[in-house]
């Protein structure tokens, strides 16, 4: 077999214009603002979008759980074989891995903002924690250090107050966990009474958590397990059924907790013992104001997101449940978002963070009156909003809407009052990520790995399959290695996957007396800057250096690029 290399070189040029009709005495201009938009098309005036905040309101954010089925669907262990609905100090109910909204040591739990940016109180004493830090959903204090709530079960209906007292050393109550394991409620340990005596904060952790297509004779998963719940799999399985828990108590004789790496607010090393009794205690407490509940979690951080946006915008609120006609305290027209006292951004915060949660979740009625506001329509579900909030044809407008979960309520209207109709439920004309309901994919994913041989003759090649040539006649074949597999999800989770391989073989040439084959070129750009008429540097290639260089065509204090394209060809025999 022979091989060759012939080298071939192309040389073209790019201009690098440094002026236009000005006198240029240095190569290197100083940089140059560019204009975001043509120049014809610049109007004298900025037109700004149009914001507006949509916010939920409805009843289900005061809730201190998440996602609904936390308290909605049995997952947490009773007296018998089956499990019940969850409630506040169940471990399950008490861990951020099962409930997203409870306390999470690996999270800063940072306080909200005013208008001005100012930060709302960090909570270094702990003695009297606001029930509600934006004194809206609930009133009063709570002493954290011995207030917070927890219980027990009991072995006895009437159980004296030392028996419900840490650490329960009669042993006629018992907190649920037990060595890791979720053991009471049990057929003994029956009667649930709350903890008396000093009550400081606790959270549980879970080492993993799954949902299985059966349960075990306790009510907990086993079987077949994915991350996700559904109708099919909805038993959980925490650890390796029951187990798994560890409960943390933050207590001022345990000087110190664990630490991630997101816990920015504590300064101790990475680890178990990375932050104070004191950061975790304020970090708890800024939880327990700020984020206990779904509405205080909206307000603090659509609150902390907000504190960016500045008058380049116009920014408005409203609410999902604005009344009828829309009552002023639950709608602020659109304005241009300008700081300072008595300025639109002072007047949306004030009106955001007054809002308590109450009525239904009418989400798609919420988002047409959005839309029609941006039609100047001011009847039917529109009365009372008076403004017209675009300025220009060509503004943007924009609407954020923060929920907690399912619509509800009226349909939607559009301009003329009429129904809006299910405009997505068409997986044809509106595929994915539009489509509503659960979807399911299958996706294969494939290597495929190419072999080429040049056989003569009718000899096998590759050792399965004949050349197919008279004799001395040759050609080039191809054996295709795939490996595959299948990966069948549904909303996001992996169902099943099955693997899979083939080998096929393809002829590359007819036969000949001589096969010939050019493997693809490869193509090398060089480039570099020439000042005046400098000639270029290029190095050789491939031993090749005729034609390598030329001179730069520009006059004296002016530069260009020059780029050299190369192809390396080989042909084999």
């Amino acid at each position: 077999m022979k091989r060759t290399s012939p080298t071939s070189l192309t040389l073209t040029k790019v201009a690098l214009v440094l002026g236009m009709g000005l006198a240029i005495t240095a190569v290197n201009a100083a940089l140059t603002d560019i204009a975001n938009a043509p120049m014809s098309n610049v109007a004298s005036a900025v037109v700004k979008p149009n914001l507006m905040f949509l916010l939920d309101a409805s009843g289900s954010m005061d809730w201190d759980f998440m996602p609904d089925s936390v308290a909605n669907d049995p997952a947490c262990k009773s007296t018998g074989g089956s499990l019940v609905n969850c409630s506040f100090a169940d471990p399950a109910y008490n861990s951020a891995l099962f409930n997203g909204i409870h306390y999470n040591p690996a999270i800063t739990y940072t306080p909200p903002v005013n208008y001005d940016g100012t930060s709302f109180t960090s909570y270094t004493t702990w003695t009297a924690v606001p029930n509600d830090g934006f004194g809206i959903q609930f009133t009063g204090t709570i002493d954290l250090t011995t207030s917070y709530p927890d219980t027990v079960y009991c072995n006895t209906s009437s159980p004296s107050t030392s028996d419900r007292t840490p650490p329960f050393s009669s042993g006629v109550c018992k907190l649920q966990i037990a060595g890791g394991v979720w053991t009471y409620p049990n057929g003994t340990y029956s009667r649930q009474f709350s903890v008396t005596g000093t009550r400081n904060p606790y959270y549980y952790t879970i080492s993993s958590l799954a949902w299985c297509s059966s349960a075990n004779a306790s009510g907990f998963g086993t079987g077949t397990c994915q991350p996700k719940k559904t109708a099919t799999f909805q038993y959980p399985k925490y650890g390796t059924g029951s187990d798994g828990f560890t409960r943390t108590d933050i207590v001022s004789t345990t000087a110190n907790y664990p630490r991630v790496a997101s816990r920015t607010d504590c300064t101790g090393a990475v680890g178990a013992t990375g932050c104070s009794y004191a950061k975790e205690m304020t970090n708890f407490a800024n939880w327990y104001a700020y984020y206990r509940s779904r509405m205080q979690m909206m307000k603090t951080a659509a609150g902390l997101s907000f504190k960016q946006v500045t008058d380049s915008y116009r920014v408005g609120f409203i609410t999902i449940n604005p009344g009828s006609p829309v009552a002023s305290s639950k709608f602020l027209p659109m304005a241009d978002f300008t700081a300072g006292a008595g300025g639109q951004k002072q007047a949306w915060y004030a009106k955001f963070y007054a809002q308590d949660a109450a009525l239904s979740t009418p989400l798609r009625e919420a988002l047409s009156r959005v839309g029609r506001y941006y039609g100047h329509v001011t009847t039917g579900i529109n009365d009372g909003i008076t403004d017209d909030p675009v300025q220009y044809s060509c503004q943007q407008n924009f609407t954020i809407m923060s929920t907690d979960g399912f619509w509800n309520g009226n349909a939607g209207q559009d301009l003329s009052g009429n129904p809006v109709g299910n405009q997505d439920s068409n997986p044809t004309t509106a595929p994915r990520p539009l489509l509503d309901g659960s979807f399911q994919l299958t996706t294969v994913n494939s290597n495929d790995t190419l072999t080429q041989q040049i056989c003569t003759g009718s000899a096998t090649v590759f050792g399965a399959t004949p050349c197919g040539c008279s004799a001395n006649f040759k050609r080039v074949k191809q054996q295709t290695s795939s490996s595959f597999s299948t990966v069948v999800s549904r909303d996001g989770v992996v169902l099943s996957t099955t693997p899979g391989t083939s080998t096929t073989y393809q002829d590359i040439t007819a036969c000949n007396a001589v096969v010939t084959t050019a493997v693809t070129p490869m193509t090398m750009t060089d480039q570099q800057k020439l000042s005046g008429n400098a000639m270029s540097t290029f190095s050789a290639v491939n031993g090749v250096s005729a034609g390598a260089n030329q001179a730069g065509s520009c006059a004296s204090n002016f530069s260009n690029i020059k780029t050299r394209t190369t192809t390396l060809h080989a042909v084999m025999s």
